[in-house]
Order: structure tokens, then sequence, then C-alpha cells
């Protein structure tokens, strides 16, 4: 079997880390003869950016046409497609390209939403979501799915390779990853991060980019002070040195504004 995994766009995210978990995994299956991944991007999109250092080394970014002419050309006649939804993912647009390769597909649901919109797996028949009430969620709004549940995993003798990080123990770290976004990012969370008084110094770190970024910096800025101190270190894409870092932390810190699936950041921290 040829596997093609399709995502919307590259960057560093718990889907993006899921996505190479599961690639790396089922690698090792005699099921499966190749894998790529395929980005797909609208016409008119700029394809030149490149995906994350972790990603596969036979990743590409097709606009919808160009994979629609390779379709054309039987270039994936043999293959069966897993699409990669993210929140606002182009589902209905996926599922019409899809659908004209007349191979088998199915989709995973990587992001968890209330939004009876955001839900909709339009002619998808198969998908995947990576928690219990996430499958539920996607069963209520679309009649006659078949939905299942793997849950995220994150290989721990492929982690465990990465040596951790030396700092000084005198100091007592912290970490959190995620996206600066309108669903996890807080404003409170770096200004309660710098009002901790542990008895001896503390350092956040703060992996992650976003909207919101500028807004972070600024807080820290203001509010870091020689007990507590949180450092904004941006998106972190060099795999090593991810881990690296997350090894180093003796705590790792989470919070989230709404609910999620499996968080891809705890299971790594763990």
């Amino acid at each position: 079997m040829n596997l093609v995994h399709i995502i919307e766009k590259f960057f560093t995210s718990g889907a993006s880390s899921s996505l190479k978990q599961i690639y790396d995994s089922l690698s090792k299956s005699d099921i499966i003869k190749s894998q790529s991944v395929i980005c797909l991007k609208n016409d008119g999109a700029n394809l030149s950016k490149k995906p994350p250092d972790y990603f596969p080394l036979d990743s590409k970014i097709y606009s919808y046409s160009n994979f629609c002419n390779e379709v054309k050309a039987k270039q994936f006649s043999d293959s069966v497609f897993v699409f990669h939804k993210l929140m606002c993912s182009p589902t209905r647009t996926i599922s019409n390209i899809l659908h004209k390769t007349d191979r088998p597909f199915l989709a995973i649901n990587h992001t968890y939403v209330d939004n009876t919109i955001f839900n909709k797996m339009y002619n998808f028949n198969y998908c995947v979501s990576v928690s219990d009430h996430m499958s539920k969620k996607i069963i209520k709004v679309n009649k006659g799915i078949k939905s299942y549940v793997i849950k995220n995993i994150v290989d721990y003798e492929y982690v465990n390779k990465f040596d951790f990080k030396n700092y000084d123990k005198e100091e007592f770290f912290t970490g959190r990853i995620n996206s600066l976004n309108a669903i996890k990012y807080n404003s409170d969370f770096i200004k309660w991060i710098c009002s901790l008084d542990i008895g001896r110094k503390h350092v956040h770190e703060y992996m992650g980019s976003g909207q919101y970024m500028n807004e972070a910096n600024s807080i820290c800025n203001s509010y870091n002070n020689n007990k507590s101190q949180c450092r904004m270190l941006g998106s972190i894409n060099e795999e090593e040195e991810k881990f690296k870092k997350i090894k180093s932390w003796d705590i790792f810190l989470y919070h989230i504004n709404r609910p999620e699936g499996t968080s891809m950041s705890v299971l790594e921290s763990l």
C-alpha cells in the first residue's frame, strides 16, 4: 500500500508533530510500501515555503490544480489518502478533490472545536479522531460517518535518544509549548508566571509563536523580575533542540482556554 498524507499547511504544531509520529510508526509496518506528505494550497498561493525540519524528506507542496493534474496523469493510482484535518482546513474542497482520485481516503481530525461548521466532514465516509469527545462530535454533526478513535502517541524510544540541555540547577526551570492563538494564549498566565516566588530564581521558557507574540514579549518586558521571569523562545523547528529543551525543564506547565483532543505537547513532556 502507498500512503499519501495530505495537510493544509506546514507549520510547527501538535498536528504536525502527530503526523510525524504517525509517519514514523507506519514506516515500520510491512503493509505500507511507501509514504509521502503533500501540502495542498489554493491556486495562486505561495508554494515555496519549506516544511518544518522534522517533516519527512519527501514532503511536497501542490496547488489544487497541480494536484488534480497529477491525479489525471494517474500518479496516485495505487495510493490511499489520509487527510490531516486542522480546525479551519478547507475540508469540502479537499473532499471534492479526493473524490476525483477514485482512490480510498479518510480523515484524521486533529483539532477539537465546538463550532458545528468546523466539524463538518463533507462526504468523508471515514474519520479518525484523537479523543473520544471529538469522535462523538463528528458523529453528531456528520450522520452516517464511520468514526474511530486513535489517541495521539509519542515514541518514547525516539525521544529518549535526545540528551537533555544542561542548565544551572540553582535555577528552577519550567516550560510550556503552544501556539500563541486565541485558544491557547492567555496574558494572565504570563503575569502569573512572573508573580511566582518559589524561594529561588525561577525561569519559565515559553516555546511557540503566533498572533499574540508581540503582546507576550511586551508583558514579559514589563513583568519579569529577579525572582521569576518568562522567556519567549518563539517556534523551535529542530526536533532535537525542542526535546532537549523539554527534558531540561523541572516542570511542564500547560494552560488552555477551550477543550482540545489529546495534547501532543503534554505527551511530549511526559
